[in-house]
This record gives structure tokens, C-alpha cells and sequence, in this order.
């Protein structure tokens, strides 16, 4: 659960950066954020803004899909292992948003919204 409201931050960080709205619930952002992500185009854009955009990408789907969900409403409990490659993947995502984004500049979600 800690590690999921760590990725809350680069969340915000992420949608700030694309002009995204903060919204309700993470599956609302993550949509935004994922459409504005497949925008990134090579010609437009350039090979290095493409590739980050499609990393950061499969970064947040995957890590609400395979556990953010199940993290924030009890129905798994995690060993220590299972504990160890989220912390690893959460720390994957933080690493590759702060490498382009500046963390500090980036609002909080509104009433905690993404922790719904």
C-alpha cells in the first residue's frame, strides 16, 4: 500500500507534465495519461520522447493492473519475495519519470482521490 501511494507522486508528476487533470480515481488519469502517451510520435517528437513515452507507459498499467488494485483493497496479501519485485518496479517507474520530470513541481491529487 506504501509503495502504491509513492506512485501516486510520479502520477501527478506524469499528468502535470502532460496536461492532464487530476481526476477521481487512478483508471481515469491513467487513461488520460495513457492516450497522451500514445500521441508521442517519432516524426513529431523524436526516437527518445517516443521510446520514454512508451516505457512510462507500460510502467503504470502494469503496476496498477498487477497490483495497485489488489494493494489498495485487501484481496491479496504479499509475501516477502512478491513484496520485493513491486518495491523493484515501483522504484523502476520513479527512476525513469525523475530521469524527465521535475517530482517537486507536480500538484497533489485533490481529496486523495487516487487512492480510491
Amino acid at each position: 500500500m506504501h509503495l502504491m501511494r509513492v506512485l501516486e507522486s510520479g502520477l501527478a508528476a506524469l499528468a502535470k507534465h502532460l496536461d492532464v487533470p487530476s481526476g477521481e480515481n487512478w483508471n481515469s488519469v491513467l487513461g488520460a495519461i495513457e492516450g497522451k502517451l500514445r500521441e508521442v510520435r517519432r516524426r513529431v517528437d523524436g526516437r527518445d520522447e517516443e521510446q520514454w513515452a512508451a516505457e512510462a507507459g507500460v510502467h503504470l498499467r502494469f503496476i496498477k493492473n498487477a497490483w495497485r488494485n489488489h494493494a489498495m483493497h485487501p484481496l491479496e496479501r504479499y509475501d516477502e519475495e512478491r513484496t520485493a519485485q513491486i518495491f523493484e518496479n515501483t522504484r523502476s517507474f520513479m527512476q525513469h519519470l525523475a530521469g524527465k520530470l521535475a517530482m517537486s513541481s507536480a500538484e497533489p491529487f485533490s481529496g486523495g482521490g487516487l487512492a480510491k
